[in-house]
């Protein structure tokens, strides 16, 4: 059993915290502010891969009864009013629990009395300010002069980590998205009957003449909006009173077709808009006795709707692999958390940075954009439900003992047991597995065992060498993503060696036959020899 010590009461630190103690340790939580941040912040949507971590930490029922079920989306342009397509948030779960939209305030207030209830400590007013790190522990150092001393440090203390700087100083700043966030909640029985064109539980989200905005409509009336205005360099819109915050995002919307306005002007309380930011990636997520979780070690934007599920992820994920962990193979175990989640949340970075990218609309490009969206998001709509399977059908087996997917400097990967992965954008089934001959593009359809899921390693590393960055690919088989070095379609990359069921398989060569948006469907083995049977583990 270990002291653990989490830095940041949201909902990372308490997720983390939870988790910790499920794992069997013993977690006290640090929060800089002087008081619990009850009512305080906006709205947010839990995703299905969010509530299915929840389960593992034995919260998904009490999540469930907060907020309301948001499962359907739909995209409109509000020059003309033209519907573009309906997706679904994510679909549901085999119970059937959907997306759900919550106020931040009901979801850190589940999360801050299910920690007091299980007896995990929340300690209020300890800013950090540096840590001292010893063989056998680490001790936080806060601004009022205390310290407390772990076997562990946690940093859950967001975007702006204080942890993530000790733990790299080379980290890099949070990267600028040029888009603002504000929203508000209309009480029911404001706006007369009938304004409000939505079904409860949809978002109606709208690529507006001057600004992207979502709203929708929850069972008792309420209608709950968020806008994304571009962020410009001669004005600030924060400065504003709630009187001409409310009047100049007024002016945004007043020209489209849609009850924007008029929602807008029934808002009694206009989010400040405060801006937005995410990681493009940091060199490491834990040194020694220090790891990061959440947003401290990947902020993604608002637009990839997996603020908080990812949060929730983290902490199962770390939580797994503390399982059973001493002080003195600490190390080990954090090199196993940051190799299972690194992928993974880069690529939900990147998913949110690319859902971003439409909203950022000048005058010009939204004239262009408004003749090309339609035929945008008509394509969209033939490509099957399962290209977000990666996203929300992620699940984090807490019995399971040993790590499936890893391969880092001196070992190799353990090839999931799915029976059947994507090749191009077919889904084929696995005949049999990699044999003595080599193998080539053409026979690859009955050799996918150069699917290797998540993937990462380091230039220095024997395998994945491309310049400063290499191939990853995800738990489930589906998709590749891509380190920022790897731009091109066609590249074929050294990986050194895999494991392809009980066999180590050597001089492997992954030809990538297809790119779009940092994610590769098109994907086959090159070359590869059988070269020795492994033991059982």
């Amino acid at each position: 059993m270990m002291n653990c010590l989490v830095i940041g009461a949201g909902i990372a630190g308490l997720a983390s915290g939870i988790a910790l103690q499920k794992a069997g340790h013993r977690p006290v939580i640090f929060e800089a502010y002087d008081a619990p941040s009850d009512g305080i912040g906006g709205f947010l949507t839990v995703a299905v891969n969010g509530f299915d971590a929840l389960e593992t930490l034995g919260l998904k029922d009490d999540a469930c009864r907060l907020g309301f079920g948001t499962p359907l989306m739909s995209m409109y342009l509000g020059s003309n009013g033209k519907h573009l397509i309906d997706f679904d948030y994510g679909g549901s779960l085999p119970d059937g629990t959907t997306a759900r939209t919550m106020t931040r305030s009901e979801l850190y207030g589940m999360f801050r009395e299910e920690a007091s209830r299980r007896g995990i400590g929340i300690v209020y007013g300890k800013r950090l300010t540096t840590v001292e790190e010893r063989p056998d522990g680490v001790t936080a150092v806060f601004a009022d002069g205390t310290s407390a001393t772990g076997d562990v440090l946690i940093g859950a203390d967001g975007l702006n980590s204080k942890v993530r700087d000790l733990t790299d100083p080379s980290s890099p700043a949070p990267r600028n998205i040029p888009l603002l966030n504000t929203g508000g909640i209309v009480p029911a029985g404001v706006l007369p009957p009938g304004t409000i064109d939505v079904e409860v539980g949809r978002m109606k989200m709208v690529f507006g003449k001057r600004c992207f905005y979502c709203y929708m409509r929850d069972p008792d009336g309420r209608v709950w909006w968020f806008a994304n205005p571009l962020e410009r360099s001669s004005e600030d819109p924060a400065t504003l009173d709630a009187g001409a915050r409310k009047a100049w995002l007024t002016q945004l919307v007043e020209r489209d077709r849609t009850p924007m306005a008029a929602i807008v002007a029934a808002t009694e309380d206009v989010i400040r808009p405060y801006r937005t930011s995410d990681f493009p990636g940091i060199p490491r997520w834990w040194r020694g006795r220090l790891v990061l979780v959440g947003d401290a070690a990947h902020a993604a934007s608002p637009s990839s709707g997996q603020g908080a599920s990812m949060a929730i992820e983290d902490a199962v994920t770390l939580g797994r692999a503390l399982r059973g962990a001493g002080p003195e193979p600490v190390a080990e175990a954090l090199a196993r958390y940051e190799a299972e989640r690194r992928n993974r949340a880069e690529l939900v970075v990147q998913w949110g940075r690319r859902n971003a990218a439409p909203k950022i609309r000048g005058q010009f490009k939204r004239v262009f954009e408004d003749l090309a969206l339609p035929l945008v998001f008509r394509a969209l709509s033939r490509k099957s439900a399962d290209n977000f399977d990666w996203l929300y059908h992620h699940h984090i087996d807490w019995e399971t003992a040993k790590h499936r997917g890893l391969l880092t400097k001196g070992r190799t990967s353990e090839l999931t047991k799915s029976s059947r992965t994507h090749v191009g954008r077919q889904v084929l089934p696995r005949q049999r597995p990699l044999g003595g001959h080599q193998v080539s593009r053409r026979s690859v359809e009955n050799n996918p065992a150069a699917v290797v899921p998540c993937t990462r390693a380091k230039v220095d590393d024997p395998v994945g060498m491309c310049h400063d960055g290499l191939v990853v690919f995800d738990n489930n088989d589906r998709f590749a993503g891509l380190d920022q070095a790897v731009k091109h379609a066609k590249e074929v990359l050294d990986i050194g060696q895999v494991q392809a069921g009980s066999w180590l398989v050597k001089n492997v060569d992954v030809a990538l036959l297809g790119h779009l948006g940092g994610q590769l469907e098109p994907l086959a083995l090159t070359a590869g020899q059988r070269s020795e049977r492994l033991p059982e583990r």
